[in-house]
């Protein structure tokens, strides 16, 4: 069962940067997207986002909890701290960016699991900063950032740094989805549907449910999805989620409307 996905980009390659100018950016303020890639966990099925689950690792069974301490759907209320890390590089003589935290403040509106109460606020860590030097957004993770007013799921997990008081996101991109309007929603039924009609047919699922997932999200606008990449977006698990939580379209929603889609269709193309 495979739970680390590695896609590590090598840190002077970062330094270097590979990234292209966007002249469609919001206001002018947002230039251009790097995306850092990083070891994450991977969830592949909903039952390994709620429960623990037995592993074997080299003949002996092994139980592992990655699943998350909270499930809501939440409000992003528009408070936000962020900052980035640095560290002295040999190379290039001077602190480059190594690292970036924005705490956001995420107003609980429906407590799907977990010790949490309906109008509680709680700091969500995103891994991303914006350089106003250079016009340019850098994430270290998939998601986008969140406009105020945005709602979404969020399968959380407490930061084991006790001292932040905080949740991050479970599995980075397997850990948040949108609340969805009727568009995402039937498109959601139909993955559903046509990847258990592999399964009912024996065929397994393999490329036939990858490619329902690839062309489900291609009929969608990737700003709705909340991912900087459409191949970060797990429809099938998007799919699960909305049936088992009966979770049903909501009119005009639209989480990700306002985050500057020509942005993400420039990442979508690094």
């Amino acid at each position: 069962m495979e739970m680390k996905k590695s896609v590590v980009i090598n840190f002077l390659a970062f330094a270097l940067l590979s990234s292209v100018a966007c002249s469609g950016a919001s206001g002018g303020a947002v230039k251009e997207v790097v995306i850092i890639r990083g070891d994450r966990n991977v969830y592949g099925s909903l039952n390994m986002l709620l429960e623990p689950v037995t592993v074997n690792y080299e003949g002996e069974e092994l139980t592992e909890d990655f699943s998350a301490d909270l499930v809501v759907i939440g409000e992003f209320t528009g408070e936000t701290k962020a900052g980035f890390g640095y560290v002295y590089d040999d190379h290039f003589k001077k602190e480059i960016i190594n690292d970036a935290n924005a705490y956001n403040q995420l107003l609980i509106t429906n407590v799907l699991k977990g010790d949490a109460k309906v109008g509680e606020t709680v700091t969500v860590v995103q891994r991303y900063g914006f350089d106003e030097e250079r016009g340019a957004l850098i994430s270290f993770s998939g998601l986008t950032p969140m406009n105020k007013g945005d709602s979404w799921i969020y399968f959380l997990k407490r930061s084991d740094n006790a001292d932040f008081g905080a949740y991050y996101s479970a599995g980075d991109s397997d850990g948040r989805y949108p609340v969805p309007n009727h568009e995402l929603k039937k498109a959601a039924k139909e993955v559903l549907t046509k990847t258990r009609e592999l399964h009912d047919k024996g065929s397994g699922c393999g490329e036939g449910c990858l490619k329902a997932r690839e062309e489900a999200v291609l009929k969608i606008d990737a700003s709705m999805l909340g991912v900087l990449n459409r191949d970060d977006f797990n429809f099938e698990l998007y799919a699960e989620i909305l049936e088992y939580f009966e979770i049903g379209a909501r009119d005009g929603a639209n989480p990700g409307q306002g985050f500057d889609a020509g942005l993400i269709e420039l990442a979508n193309r690094q």
